[in-house]
């Protein structure tokens, strides 16, 4: 049978049944708030354990670029020329982990360029600069030669360019404006050619994307096209253009083993060394290029690695020793209703402390992190095989785990030999030698973020949550949503039996005011 959800009571009985059956029902609701409280609960550990996750996930990032032997080998590079300042006007240079150290001279012959037309004076009729966002036919007099050739009934500009070996005919209407022209052949992929106008110099220019000396551009008009191109065309480019090699020397700082580099690109790599080229020098001038080792950007890195182990492990002991208030349990709606919100926050931060109160999984990732750490590597040189040799040293027993580091220490080790630094890291561990502190932390950060993953779900590309916890929590919604309905019958059942109640207090009421006139009329007659 159902129920209209408009109930009203107590018409017979003068009793306050909503406020009944609402009382009633807060003692019902205490088993399905017991459960909305433990779901609650579990989202609350689900987020923690995410939170650490991106802690860990932050740091084994940082660590996968310490496992590599670059880090280490790092160069830094100065160029300097005869007067004292710097290089970096003619060219950079910066090198990779392959680089030289030492001094060497070098001199910037000439840099690579593109194929190149342009336009061989001003393309406008003096006083009378075209507008290139207008149609040519609309600026047939501003330009200084007749983009028509005299030919009054013209419709359309034809014309092929050919750039390093490729043709491509076009056609536009002379509606089109200059701009519209000049980008739709920048952006065609045929011919790779970036075409402009100069509003300053008042000239077209075509030249090819790629740079040296192989590359070539031409430009001419297809019979009936136009007179864009040619020495009368109205852009006044004519012939041919060829692009050019950049050239350098390099030597040793005394001039001798001299050698003449050419490359089609002015941004080249050559014994380690990745040249950026800028401006040609003048004939005899020269610059020292000095390459040594950066011990400054690899104390960084390491220092970068503290910070960052150390704010994880902080992270995570905080996580593992924080209070737990289990008297405080997540308020419910109607607890909510009658606080304050600086007493729901407060309330709360206390209902959700210490959730990971002394967590085994978390445990279990930061004592292992913490063991590679103090722990040497198998096979090394006794003087390199620890991260005390370095000058990293755990603190007191109560910090769990926190580093310290001694620059000093660490720039006299990178000095004496940073390859063994470098090998205490990066080791890749075989049948004689361990694992090196980077590979070894990186392998435990990678299996703690899956445990992890696997118990509170926020993987990487995660379609569907099956972790633990996700589980968890849908069983507890199975659980509510069972209970709703079992409350919903129970509050039914209340309000049948009361208004059978007030069905028979009726009847009652109507039975004795029928007695009441009875006894009225007989007193009447008597």
């Amino acid at each position: 049978m159902a129920y209209s959800n408009l109930r009203i009571g107590g018409l017979a009985s003068g009793i306050d049944i909503d406020q009944i059956i609402s009382d009633l029902m807060k003692v019902e609701r205490t088993k399905v708030d017991k459960l909305y409280q433990q779901k609650k609960i579990l989202e609350w550990q689900k987020e923690d354990y995410r939170n650490i996750n991106l802690k860990l996930k932050s740091l084994y990032d940082f660590v996968f670029n310490m496992k590599l032997q670059g880090t280490y080998l790092k160069y830094k590079t100065t160029g300097t020329l005869s007067s004292g300042q710097s290089a970096d006007t003619y060219f950079t240079a910066s090198a990779g982990a392959s680089a030289i150290p030492g001094e060497y001279k070098v001199s910037v012959v000439s840099l690579a360029e593109s194929a190149k037309l342009e336009s061989g004076s001003p393309i406008s009729v003096t006083y009378k600069q075209i507008d290139p966002s207008k149609s040519i036919k609309d600026q047939r007099d501003y330009f200084a030669n007749d983009p028509f050739g005299g030919n009054d009934t013209l419709s359309e500009f034809k014309f092929t360019i050919t750039a390093n070996g490729k043709s491509k005919t076009f056609i536009f209407k002379t509606t089109d404006s200059l701009n519209y022209i000049l980008s739709t052949i920048s952006s065609d992929s045929t011919i790779n050619v970036s075409a402009y106008y100069d509003p300053i110099t008042d000239k077209v220019v075509f030249k090819t994307k790629d740079t040296g000396a192989s590359t070539s551009i031409s430009i001419i008009n297809e019979n009936g096209g136009g007179n864009l191109f040619g020495e009368t065309g109205a852009f006044k480019i004519s012939g041919s253009g060829t692009g050019k090699n950049a050239v350098v020397k390099i030597s040793d700082i005394d001039g001798t083993n001299e050698i003449t580099i050419e490359k089609t690109s002015n941004t080249f790599t050559i014994g380690g060394i990745t040249f950026n080229l800028r401006k040609e020098m003048a004939p005899g001038e020269s610059a020292i290029l000095k390459v040594e080792r950066d011990i400054d950007g690899v104390v960084d890195t390491i220092k970068k690695f503290v910070e960052l182990y150390n704010e994880t492990i902080d992270y995570i002991n905080k996580e593992l020793s924080e209070q737990r208030y289990r008297d405080y349990l997540p308020l419910t709606e109607e607890q909510k209703k009658e606080m304050k919100e600086d007493e729901i926050k407060l309330w709360e931060e206390k209902a959700r402390s210490g959730l990971l109160r002394s967590d085994q999984l978390v445990m279990s990732i930061r004592d292992k992190m913490r063991e590679i750490l103090y722990t040497p590597v198998k096979g090394l040189p006794a003087e390199f095989d620890s991260l005390l040799d370095i000058g990293i040293k755990t603190g007191s027993y109560y910090e769990k785990g926190k580093l310290y580091l001694d620059e000093a220490k660490l720039r006299e080790a990178l000095s004496k030999d940073p390859e063994a630094v470098m090998r205490l890291f990066t080791n890749a561990g075989d049948s004689s030698t361990g694992k090196g502190i980077a590979v070894s932390l990186y392998d435990v950060l990678k299996a703690g973020i899956k445990s992890i993953t696997d118990k509170a779900g926020g993987g990487d590309f995660e379609v569907f949550d099956n972790s633990f916890l996700a589980r968890r929590i849908r069983e507890v919604d199975d659980k509510i949503k069972v209970m709703e309905e079992k409350l919903k019958e129970i509050e039914d059942r209340y309000w049948r039996q009361f208004t059978e109640m007030e069905k028979a207090i009726a009847a009652m009421n109507q039975q004795s005011m029928w007695l009441a006139n009875q006894l009225g009329l007989y007193s009447s007659n008597s």
